[in-house]
């Protein structure tokens, strides 16, 4: 049990630390702007889900274009069996 708690204790300092990042960023953009430091993790948590869905949207993609292809395949060795090659 204590493998997953420090598992997601590193997660959430990751989190935090992405978080500050894009809150930095855009204290850097927008000077200006007043943004709580308490919003470091929630960014954080949703960059980190944002890029995880991105993940597997590519793979998702990746995984239709290896059955696309494998059928592509069979089907020309199908009909170069008919053909006669």
């Amino acid at each position: 049990m204590d493998l997953v708690v420090d598992l997601l204790e590193f997660v959430n300092s990751v989190a935090r630390g992405i978080g500050l990042l894009i809150l930095n960023a855009i204290q850097f953009v927008v000077p200006a702007a007043t943004i709580a430091g308490d919003l470091a993790a929630p960014i954080g948590w949703l960059a980190l889900v944002t890029a995880g869905l991105a993940t597997a949207e590519v793979a998702r993609k990746l995984a239709w274009l290896v059955v696309g292809v494998g059928w592509l395949l069979i089907v020309i060795r199908i009909v170069m069996g008919v053909v006669g090659r």
